[in-house]
């Protein structure tokens, strides 16, 4: 079982980006909860990939001068 946002942060896998999520919340109790590792198996991760595929990319990243100021 695998932890999605770890398996996903690994630089080497696809060219993906290191992935550093940052949940809101208003309590302690619920930062601590939004920061627990959630295990997956490999049916769970695939299963995510392929419901994250349907998902079509709009817009640039950016908008407009912000581009120039980030390395992307």
């Amino acid at each position: 079982m695998k932890s999605w946002a770890l398996v996903k942060s690994n630089k080497n896998q696809n060219g993906n980006p290191e992935i550093y999520p940052i949940p809101g919340a208003t309590t302690e109790e619920r930062v601590r909860e939004n920061a627990k590792i959630v295990e997956l198996s490999d049916a769970e991760m695939a299963e995510f990939d392929t419901l994250l595929k349907k998902f079509e990319v709009k817009g640039t990243r950016y908008p407009g001068q912000s581009k120039g100021h980030v390395d992307d």
